[in-house]
């Protein structure tokens, strides 16, 4: 008994040991994060940390050779090939959640696009973000990722480092006029032992705090936010049981829930106009919103105003108003090669508006 006693308090000892390792950046992690576990017990902290640990070691040589493991959808997308006419293409891009989400069983008939990988962080999605979206041309992608960020699964990252990736995916998505949906981090769940495996390295007030910039990012860029975390949480902030299978993926009933948010925030990104990228400005502009845009080198200004440009169907009510100085209509108008020649006021789409 005096054996099995010492050998507890050994593995107490280096499990707190551990703990304090990782919040000084020994081992991956973001700011502070075992500290936000309530539910798990040294051991069990400990435990996290050493399957982390095994985990990243078996992807040494993909971390080495294929870091955004480009090589998973390479050749998926190669056959894809480009969207068919009046196709709104939608991709899904993420880690594991997306990754083992059947979107031909939750979205019948819908088409959408799977992009997911297991474990990856955002740094790793921007790797492949041009070859996994960007070419394949979509309408929308939808961008569920960060959790893995906050487990330290590539390593220590800061909160601010994790929005940074997020706006960089933001920038380049609209510089090549696709819609994005931004979707908050799902909540955990770590009141059962065989799920704190997980949850304890995701400390939930970073889940919040992440999710909150992204909400206001969204807003203050006129973007869609898919607040799956509001729908999933408990009155105490954790997933609800019954909506995950391992305290961290959703169940069948968690996709189902996920899925109704996902279709709502799709069908709103597509009746929102693309944004409008010059010079100056690389925003999502307002219908009627005065856009001060210089053209030939800055020698004038001019405007634009953006009123529902849809770059796909180009059909209906799009148009691009625009004035300028007197005389300088025809230098203005050479700045859109997607605005057929028309009335000196405005003119129909006739084609994706690349500005």
């Amino acid at each position: 008994m005096k054996k099995v006693a010492h050998l507890m308090a050994v593995g107490v000892a280096m499990g707190a040991l551990c703990v304090g390792a990782r919040a000084q950046g020994m081992y991956p992690q973001p700011s502070q994060s075992t500290a936000a576990a309530p539910n798990a017990t040294p051991l069990e902290a400990m435990k996290a940390v050493e399957n982390l640990d095994r985990w990243r070691e078996t992807l040494i040589p993909m971390f080495m050779n294929d870091y955004g493991d480009l090589a998973r959808y390479r050749k998926a997308d190669e056959a894809l090939g480009n969207p068919k006419p009046g196709e709104q293409r939608v991709v899904f891009f993420g880690d594991s959640i997306t990754d083992i989400w059947d979107l031909n069983q939750y979205f019948p008939g819908k088409g959408y696009i799977n992009r997911g990988i297991s474990g990856q962080t955002t740094e790793q999605m921007l790797v492949r973000f041009r070859q996994d979206v960007v070419d394949l041309h979509p309408a929308v992608v939808v961008i569920l990722a960060g959790t893995n960020d906050i487990a330290g699964n590539t390593g220590p990252e800061t909160l601010q480092q994790i929005e940074g990736d997020f706006e960089t995916m933001v920038e380049v998505a609209r510089a090549n006029q696709i819609r994005v949906v931004l979707s908050s981090l799902t909540p955990e769940n770590g009141t059962r032992p065989e799920w704190t495996t997980y949850t304890v390295l995701r400390p939930p007030q970073e889940i919040v705090q992440l999710n909150g910039w992204l909400e206001r990012y969204c807003k203050a860029n006129g973007m869609v936010y898919l607040d799956y975390y509001s729908a999933m949480a408990d009155a105490e902030g954790r997933m609800k049981p019954e909506l995950t299978r391992d305290g961290l993926h959703p169940s069948a009933e968690g996709f189902a829930a996920m899925a109704l948010l996902a279709d709502r925030a799709i069908q709103a990104a597509l009746a929102r106009p693309i944004v409008i990228r010059t010079g100056l400005i690389n925003r999502f502009p307002a219908p009627g919103e005065r856009l001060a845009t210089r053209f030939d080198g800055g020698s004038h200004l001019s405007h634009i105003w953006a009123q529902g440009i849809d770059e796909t169907s180009c059909s209906g009510h799009d148009r691009v108003k625009f004035s300028g100085p007197k005389g300088q209509e025809s230098s203005l108008r050479s700045s859109f090669p997607g605005l057929k020649a028309g009335a000196s006021t405005s003119s129909r789409c006739a084609g994706p508006l690349r500005v």
